[in-house]
């Protein structure tokens, strides 16, 4: 009999060890699951880091790096050099709305995640809305730049018709604010530039190219995520049925371990989130071209600190949760204890 008791009680001891191990990571794995395939997680992000807001200055600067090594005699570069960087980031605010933006950026999210969930949808953000809307808001964004240089002068003017007159190629580099009826002819060619450089953007970025190839595998480690919780709930079910029997032992054998899981639980969360951001600098900075200027790097990173960020904050809340109950129930124990 004292040997059954014993076995019993070792068993119970078994159980109340894994049930307090796998509680943790069964609240983390759950937890990871719930905000990774989570797209409001990542607007969320987007619109914390206020992307749409910092996307003009960014791209400024990608475009005047990239301008600086199209050569002299590259007509988009010498008429995106002439412009003076601030004037040149008011034309992408006014091309690209930040409404626009997000609406775009929001969509292609949901079609990631549409396709990691076995429907139809293509893995990446589409640059089609960004496309008609720049197509759409070229002649406005032109026409205020026209308006933001000083009128010209009646020698300039002069000089442009005597070139017209001669067939003589015109100046590409605009540096003074036509009359309006000149205005309409010289933002022609222009437009036609920037719809030339346009086309020449792929319909389609693939964000992620191996989703496809990897999403039958991560809906099998969902559905594992998922279904953790069960893990812990059947070894706290067997210590429960091998060792409680009165309400002072239920506080003994439920209570000590939730206090070290909640406490385990804790650390594993400080982890979470450089873990995390590891593995996405891993997936995406490796898939990203070599010639983006810092600030579109630091944007980049400021977003998945942000989604990496969120992860450990729900994790870190649940441990407290089972640390206090842990707690008050070792604390209910000692208070119950007859006295001698």
């Amino acid at each position: 009999m004292h040997s059954r008791i014993n076995v019993r009680t070792v068993i119970a001891v078994i159980c109340a060890i894994l049930f307090g191990v796998t509680l943790s990571l069964s609240l983390v794995a759950y937890n990871i699951e719930n905000q990774l395939f989570n797209p409001a997680v990542y607007k969320n992000a987007i619109t914390d880091q206020n992307f749409c807001e910092r996307l003009p200055f960014a791209l400024t600067r990608q475009i005047s790096s990239n301008v600086a090594t199209l050569g002299e005699n590259n007509l988009l570069g010498l008429i995106v050099g002439s412009i003076n960087p601030d004037k040149l980031q008011n034309l992408i605010e006014l091309v690209l709305p930040c409404e626009v933006v997000e609406k775009a950026l929001f969509n292609g999210i949901d079609q990631i995640f549409i396709r990691i969930n076995d429907a139809t949808a293509q893995p990446g953000l589409s640059l089609n809305p960004f496309k008609q809307i720049i197509a759409e808001n070229s002649k406005a964004a032109f026409d205020e730049y026209f308006q933001s240089l000083p009128d010209c002068t009646p020698a300039e003017l002069l000089g442009m018709g005597a070139n017209a007159l001669l067939g003589q190629e015109q100046n590409p580099v605009i540096t003074c604010n036509p009359p309006e009826m000149l205005r309409e002819v010289m933002t022609i060619p222009l437009q036609l530039v920037l719809e030339s450089a346009v086309k020449d953007l792929p319909d389609q970025i693939k964000v992620f190219s191996a989703v496809g190839e990897i999403a039958k595998t991560i809906r099998t480690a969902r559905a594992v995520m998922n279904w953790s919780p069960l893990l812990p709930l059947f070894f706290i079910g067997i210590t429960t049925l091998l060792a409680v029997r009165s309400w002072r032992s239920l506080l003994i054998w439920w209570g000590y371990p939730l206090l070290i899981s909640g406490f385990f639980t804790l650390v594993i969360s400080l982890l979470v989130s450089p873990a995390v951001y590891t593995i996405f600098s891993m997936l995406v900075f490796p898939n990203i071209p070599v010639n983006l200027v810092p600030e579109v790097v630091k944007l980049i990173s400021d977003i998945l600190s942000e989604v990496t960020r969120g992860l450990a904050m729900p994790i870190q809340f649940q441990a407290a949760i089972l640390s206090l109950i842990g707690l008050g129930m070792t604390i209910g124990e000692k208070l119950t204890r007859p006295k001698p």
